[in-house]
């Protein structure tokens, strides 16, 4: 997409995102739901490395967010912060019922219908 297009950016990323979700099944899931700061020894540094990946990911996140704001390709509902961890919420509650190997839909379209119910909350009409 256009890259000054940031709702069709959003919609690449939130689709990304839940594919990733789907390819990386099941090691996501766990991922998803372990505490990074609690991992010690020899995995204490594989750890704080993927803790900085998730800060880089919800800083890019939030970046996007607020250039969307600002260029007015995103209508302004809240702090980017919150809305970005309410997008990663969203994907991340998707471990309590998604299985790629068992649902009916792919973790490309729960990815699209996810970035359709967000964007069609903060997309201007």
């Amino acid at each position: 997409p256009d890259l000054t297009d940031r709702a069709a950016v959003a919609n690449e990323m939130v689709t990304a995102l839940m594919s990733s979700y789907g390819n990386q099944y099941p090691l996501f899931y766990i991922y998803i739901r372990e505490n990074l700061s609690r991992v010690t020894g020899r995995r204490a540094r594989w750890a704080r490395h993927m803790r900085d990946l998730n800060r880089e990911t919800v800083d890019l996140v939030i970046a996007i967010i607020e250039q969307g704001y600002a260029d007015g390709t995103l209508r302004r509902v809240g702090p980017a912060d919150v809305v970005a961890y309410g997008l990663f919420g969203i994907i991340g509650w998707t471990h309590r019922w998604f299985r790629p190997e068992t649902s009916l839909v792919s973790a490309a379209e729960v990815g699209r219908t996810y970035a359709e119910l967000l964007l069609g909350g903060i997309t201007p009409p």
